[in-house]
């Protein structure tokens, strides 16, 4: 569900920068990998981590807050542990690369979406993608800034492996 965000992210700033077909191939395959890379490693870490969500620590009280038991996020829940936050791990790899690959997080680009709502979105850096996907997970009530943020970091280093390591410039 982020991944075609995401695409339409790196298809706008492709398009600005008016790309060739191979420096195309080799932008989206780099997003995909990173984006793949980052949901494999925030899978395999929610598991170890187990964390809650939002949910079962509000309503079970924590940290002098007290409890209530019928609160509800925004959004169900996920059936999966709070840490880290898929959706800001890709983001935070899918912006590195796009900073890595342009040099700059100071990247204007505008998109529609969802395609079929035909809303633009606006943007002049990566890291307000970054930040609007954060905050979204805490409105939805799904999960923890905290979470978001150190999910958003990891997903930069992913995302910067990612560069370094796969598809160079020949």
């Amino acid at each position: 569900n982020e991944i075609p965000q995401l695409n339409a992210v790196a298809r706008a700033v492709s398009q600005a920068r008016k790309l060739s077909m191979h420096d195309n191939a080799r932008l989206f395959a780099l997003v995909h990998t990173a984006a793949a890379d980052a949901l494999i490693v925030s899978f395999r870490i929610k598991y170890q981590e187990n964390a809650w969500r939002p949910i079962t620590a509000i309503r079970a009280g924590h940290g002098g807050v007290a409890p209530d038991p019928n609160w509800e996020s925004l959004l169900i829940t996920p059936p999966h542990p709070d840490y880290p936050s898929a959706h800001c791990i890709a983001a935070g790899a899918v912006a590195q690369v796009l900073r890595d690959l342009f040099g700059s997080d100071e990247l204007k680009f505008s998109y529609v979406f969802p395609p079929g709502l035909g809303m633009m979105r606006s943007y002049a850096t990566l890291a307000q993608i970054e930040k609007e996907m954060e905050d979204a997970r805490v409105f939805d009530g799904i999960h923890f800034d905290s979470t978001n943020e150190h999910s958003t970091e990891l997903g930069r280093r992913v995302g910067a492996y990612a560069v370094a390591n796969h598809l160079r410039p020949t």
